[in-house]
């Protein structure tokens, strides 16, 4: 059966993006680009999109979603799995490094920054009792990752932080938020998405006064960009059955 794709290249509807939440996901790999001088990041993107259907929609691959960061030096590129052994599948049959284990050693992609994550936690808005707001679309997403030394330290850190946050009654709401843990365990990813960048910023003024204790001690993030939408593309055709 052939696999189709759809794409849609500016998002304007209300609610989350379902960047990482789709229900069927097992896997997410997500890809950080830097962008050199003289180039364009819509191109770095495409580029990075043309890698994973360089033959066709791959079997198992639910969504590719890519961002540009808000200064344009950033591309964070997110593919979501139906399927760990279909994704290995896909990287074998791209070659580039590949058959030396990348993906399940998680130490980079295709010879890119790219990590496989699972999702640990959830955070939709919203976290307590707010008014309804204006139904927009999303015009800002932040995607933090952050070295972190084990599994069992980044479950504990990250349950800290949503502990402490739902205790913050001024704290701006994501429209929303999720934190993925590395396959090594070796690396956390905090993805979010808000109604605009301005209110992302009033957020970081938040955490930086009342979390700033449990961010003390930590190595610095290994990435940490706004972005706005570039392109998501979306399996029409449902993919493989779910497996771990």
């Amino acid at each position: 059966m052939r696999r189709e794709y759809s794409e849609n290249r500016l998002l304007s509807r209300a609610g989350p993006l379902n960047v990482l939440g789709h229900p069927d996901s097992v896997s997410s790999v997500v890809e950080i680009l830097h962008v050199r001088e003289g180039d364009e990041p819509e191109g770095v993107a495409g580029q990075s999109v043309a890698r994973w259907l360089v033959d066709a929609w791959p079997a198992g691959l639910l969504s590719l979603n890519c961002f540009i960061s808000f200064d344009r030096t950033t591309v964070c590129v997110m593919g979501q799995w139906s399927s760990h052994h279909s994704l290995l599948r896909t990287v074998r049959h791209l070659g580039n490094g590949a058959e030396s284990g990348a993906v399940r050693c998680d130490e980079g992609l295709r010879g890119l920054s790219a990590v496989r994550y699972r999702v640990y936690q959830r955070v939709g808005a919203p976290v307590r009792e707010q008014p309804v707001r204006e139904q927009r679309g999303t015009g800002c997403v932040n995607v933090v990752v952050r070295p972190m030394p084990d599994r069992s330290f980044a479950k504990r850190w990250i349950d800290a932080v949503l502990d402490r946050y739902r205790e913050i009654s001024e704290a701006p709401l994501w429209r929303e938020g999720s934190f993925h843990i590395s396959a090594d365990g070796r690396s956390v990813l905090i993805y979010s998405e808000w109604d605009s960048k301005g209110v992302h910023d009033l957020h970081m003024e938040t955490m930086r006064r009342e979390l700033g204790d449990l961010f003390a001690g930590l190595p610095e993030p290994r990435s940490a960009q706004q972005y706005t939408h570039h392109r998501s593309l979306n399996a029409v055709i449902s993919a493989p059955a779910r497996d771990s």
